[in-house]
């Protein structure tokens, strides 16, 4: 009754085989190979030391991998692929992070909700460091709550972003890449009704050494660290049940994200961005239907002929969601991703996709 532990042992796997061609004239070009994953154990014990008091002490374990043609000098072991008569060196890599968590969820009365908690995260790359964060929400009634939170972040730099180097040369890593460092501030309001929820929040991340791509020499892009970062913004979120069939969802975020040291703006960011979504489940019925969007607006970059752009654009999913099986313990589903064929290849935005899945919970 007061205590409960779990162990997760997972495995995940990624696999890329892909040929490129030359633009119009559709001539092969080049091969990337790539297989990357990450191998995970992680266990963790929650114990209810008093009515007011939830503390939970866990840890992790994750192995990192990748062997890639697009993994340069960062490589530890090496083989050379040939497609077409073009060789490529397969470079592999791994690195091991570990970690230590503490958390306590503090009730010191029915208005109060209190959550300290503490990390400990070490990589075999890049050392130790600490992650403290607090967080806190207080009932001024039931169905109105005030939230708050503070906390730092950190962030390693992946393989790929140190030692990557692709055929074409035009994305390559940054040995010299440092860890991201953040401290993060966010305050918000929530507020239930019968039948609609809404949410409104303020946010402010100081952030050191921020990774982020960077043209080099045209069309040549690498990552880098910027020195300090400011990323601010508002966001606001409702959802609505419209009938017992159908539920709706409304967002929308601000964000201004800029480079303190230059005063530049952030590229990659879009400064508006709202969000859409209807769920939709006929009664005494296996089915559901669900439809997302999300139009970005005030979105800069640059492409690679080194020239700034300001863009908007949609993306809009679609899913159709079946139950099956004895107690309704499977789910297949089919859905279209970008549904309505929008491309900006400078964005990787490369038009309509076609997913399916299946799942079963024993």
């Amino acid at each position: 009754e007061k205590t409960n532990w779990q162990i997760r042992i997972s495995r995940s796997e990624w696999k890329k085989d892909q040929d490129s061609y030359y633009w119009g004239t559709r001539n092969w070009k080049a091969f990337n190979i790539t297989r990357s994953g990450a191998d995970t154990i992680e266990g963790l014990i929650s114990h209810s030391v008093s009515d007011k008091h939830l503390v939970t002490f866990g840890g992790e374990y994750v192995k990192e991998w990748i062997g890639s043609t697009q993994l340069g000098v960062g490589a530890e072991t090496s083989k050379t692929y040939v497609r077409n008569g073009k060789s490529l060196v397969y470079g592999e890599r791994e690195r091991q992070n570990y970690s230590l968590y503490l958390q306590d969820e503090w009730t010191p009365s029915e208005k109060w909700l209190i959550i300290p908690a503490a990390r400990i995260e070490h990589s075999d790359s890049f050392g130790t460091e600490f992650v403290p964060k607090i967080g806190a929400t207080y009932f001024v009634k039931p169905d109105f709550r005030i939230k708050a939170s503070a906390g730092k972040g950190y962030r390693i730099p992946t393989i790929l972003e140190l030692y990557r180097q692709n055929a074409s040369g035009s994305m390559v890593g940054n040995p010299n890449l440092e860890p991201e460092t953040s401290k993060s501030y966010e305050i918000g309001f929530e507020k239930d009704w019968e039948k609609h929820t809404a949410r409104i929040a303020f946010y402010r991340s100081e952030v050191r050494d921020l990774i982020i791509s960077k043209q080099v020499n045209p069309p040549v892009y690498t990552w880098a660290n910027s020195e300090e970062a400011l990323l601010a913004g508002v966001e606001i979120v409702t959802t609505h049940k419209l009938s017992k069939e159908l539920d709706i969802r409304l967002g929308y975020n601000y964000l201004d994200a800029k480079d303190t040291v230059e005063d530049e703006r952030l590229e990659g960011r879009p400064r508006h961005q709202f969000t859409f979504g209807a769920t939709y489940r006929p009664l005494n019925s296996d089915w559901k239907f669900s439809l997302d969007g999300n139009l970005m607006t005030d979105y800069l970059y640059t492409d690679n002929f080194n020239k700034q752009h300001n863009t908007s654009y949609l993306i809009v999913n679609a899913i159709i969601d079946r139950k099956f099986g004895k107690e309704k313990k499977g789910s297949v589903y089919l859905g279209v991703e970008n549904l309505f064929d929008k491309k900006e290849f400078d964005l990787s935005e490369y038009g309509r996709t076609y997913v399916m899945g299946v799942s079963y919970k024993f």
